[in-house]
């Protein structure tokens, strides 16, 4: 089950920003709980939340559509994705952005 948690927090559900359509319910409950799981456990947590979660949703996609199902393989992958990333452009995922809800 997804953790509950606001997208700018660590409290409140992604789901319906980043997988509300083009997948079964199942699957968007998978990406959902992996997406929660992988944010929750990042840290530090990256000052642009925005694209963050965007990173982290396109490595959860990416593995869907590669036909992942496991939990904790989504959560590596985004997890990865956004290690990844940091190292690649540290400016883009530490300067701070609006969130829009």
């Amino acid at each position: 089950m997804p953790l509950s948690r606001p997208t700018n927090s660590r409290n409140v559900s992604l789901r319906p920003r980043f997988f509300a359509s083009g997948y079964e319910a199942a699957i968007v409950d998978l990406m959902s709980a992996a997406m929660d799981q992988a944010w929750a456990d990042f840290e530090p947590l990256p000052k642009n939340e925005n694209l963050a979660m965007s990173l982290i949703a396109s490595a959860i996609t990416e593995a869907i559509v590669a036909n992942v199902r496991e939990h904790d393989v989504l959560v590596r992958k985004a997890t990865v994705t956004l290690i990844a990333a940091i190292k690649l452009d540290p400016e883009a995922l530490s300067c701070a952005r609006f969130h829009h809800s």
